[in-house]
């Protein structure tokens, strides 16, 4: 790990701190989404999506450049749900929440994630 994080380029702390950050979710059972939050829905745009979303048959770059809809991959059944969620979360100005729904894989399998 430490190899990863080395400072050989001159590379500043808040650099390494990011790097760490990403070396930790790429490795965690986590995946983290973030979008830009705006009462617009034209507006909101996803940001981020860390690699590891793999595990379920995607890439993140299908979610950055718009190829897939967050929504698109939300198990029916729960999309209703956790739109409502999300809106009361933009709302409140919550920036920071989890929520646990099912997501269809892209082979078609339906996995639980929090």
């Amino acid at each position: 790990m430490n190899r990863h994080l080395q400072n050989n380029n001159g590379e500043n702390k808040g650099t390494q701190a990011l790097q760490l950050a990403e070396l930790i979710i790429d490795n965690s059972p986590a995946i983290l989404f973030r979008r830009l939050a705006a009462d617009d829905p034209k507006q909101r745009k996803m940001v981020y999506v860390s690699p590891n979303i793999s595990r379920f048959g995607y890439q993140a770059e299908d979610f950055l450049n718009d190829t897939i809809m967050f929504r698109d991959i939300v198990y029916p059944g729960d999309s209703k749900r956790t739109l409502k969620e999300i809106k009361k979360f933009v709302e409140k100005n919550i920036e920071t929440y989890t929520q646990i729904y099912r997501i269809i894989t892209r082979s078609g399998e339906v996995r639980w994630v929090e």
